[in-house]
């Protein structure tokens, strides 16, 4: 049996050690600290290399920079649950942070890591997860953010505690299930926004000072709110019958933010802006309040342009399709003057029992024209026959005019 040699380190260990013993107390002596640090590096090991993100960081005077974003506010699971429009838009790797965003929010993470220092883009895409998602209400759209060396600490405002979102999502769920009791298994895809548009402006009144105007929870429980509420509302029920819905955020022409949708029918794409749907924005009061304005409702491009200016450059789908205008649809489109065919339109509406037409124009030639021998001529010899008709000895008629939607709406009063 061969015996081990024994080692000679602990001896040669210790002796290093005394020498190092004397050399570091001659150095405290001597004040000399810059010595005892080089000559405790030389035998202290390489620190070992480590994955944490606050062991990177650096020194406390340059920790962090703290910065703030606010936008005017956007459940499913995961992004794919519904149609996700903006998270398309995005590279492979802002998806991943899209992801990592919507997985803290869904579960109202005070704070949520990503592996980023761009703050800009952070705020950007925190936006695309709200707009894709109206389901998640209680995100005010605010928020803030600690930027270290190779990481953010991203912190989403929220408007509810864990319990209030509960309930609230009940609530929600609840007023879905009421509305879309309404629809049968064969509604096609327009039909289904049509009744949704319809039913948003029916039982929503526009209040500027209405309690959570920014989300879902105005519009579908609290029954008053701005665009936004309209806006998400829509999309919100659109995304339970999988009919694609995008949220879009701009500016108007006339002034001030606003909120709209587009959605897809049968594969082509249409504007919708249920807001201006409301009554309240046609621009007589004389005008019923039960008269919802469907100009509104699947539109095109050339319709939108000139008031609806997107605030995002996100390349949209084309709107170029005029086959699901409710005018179109129902025979009150007038793509070109005619005397005749235009009494004709507004003698039928008489003879039917109605108290009034709307009808609407495909360019601003033709709707000065149809105005203008509406004004002058028609109404006034038609009111004879509503007259006759009704058995009066007196008619008056009210009359709104929407000249960005070429829209003309009256109403024959006693």
């Amino acid at each position: 049996m061969r015996r081990k040699k024994r080692s000679s380190f602990p001896f040669i260990s210790l002796f290093v050690l005394c020498i190092l013993l004397f050399a570091l107390l001659g150095l405290v002596q001597s004040k000399d600290t810059s010595a005892l640090i080089s000559v405790l590096q030389e035998f202290l090991p390489e620190p070992s290399p480590t994955t944490s993100d606050d062991d990177a960081l650096p020194a406390a005077s340059a920790l962090y920079a703290t910065s703030s974003a606010s936008a005017e506010t956007t459940g499913q699971t995961s992004p794919d649950s519904c149609y996700a429009y903006y998270y398309q838009q995005l590279s492979a790797a802002e998806q991943t942070l899209y992801t990592t965003i919507y997985t803290g929010v869904s579960d109202r993470k005070d704070t949520i890591d990503l592996n980023t220092t761009d703050t800009d883009t952070v705020h950007r895409i925190y936006h695309f997860v709200l707009y894709d998602h109206p389901e998640m209400f209680w995100c005010v759209g605010s928020s803030q953010s600690n930027v270290y060396s190779t990481r953010i600490e991203f912190m989403p405002d929220y408007s509810c505690t864990r319990e209030e979102i509960s309930r609230r999502k009940s609530q929600i769920e609840q007023a879905a299930a009421a509305c879309l009791a309404g629809l049968s298994a064969d509604t096609t895809d327009y039909e289904k926004v049509h009744y949704i548009y319809t039913w948003l402006v029916n039982t929503v009144d526009y209040d500027d000072n209405a309690s959570d105007n920014q989300n879902i929870y105005s519009s579908m429980v609290g029954h008053a709110s701005v665009c936004a509420g309209y806006a998400k509302g829509l999309q919100y029920l659109l995304n339970q019958l999988s009919v694609p819905c995008i949220y879009i955020t701009g500016t108007l022409s006339s002034g001030g933010t606003h909120a709209w949708n587009m959605v897809q029918c049968n594969g082509k794409w249409y504007l919708v802006d249920t807001t201006f749907g409301d009554p309240v924005f046609q621009n007589t009061q004389d005008i019923p309040e039960s008269n919802i304005s469907y100009a509104y409702l699947c539109c095109t491009d050339a319709q939108f342009n000139g008031s609806h200016r997107p605030d995002e450059d996100i390349t949209y789908p084309t709107c170029n399709s005029i086959d699901l205008n409710y005018y179109v649809q129902n025979g009150s489109f007038i793509f070109s003057y005619d005397h005749d065919a235009l009494r004709d339109l507004v003698a039928t509406a008489v003879t039917d029992g109605k108290d009034g037409f709307t009808l609407q124009c495909a360019n601003s030639a033709t709707y000065k024209e149809v105005c203008t021998a509406l004004l002058d001529d028609i109404v006034p010899a038609v009111s004879n026959t509503y007259m006759q008709m009704h058995n009066l000895k007196k008619v008056r008629y009210k009359y709104s005019q929407d000249g960005e939607m070429l829209v003309f709406t009256l109403y024959w009063t006693e």
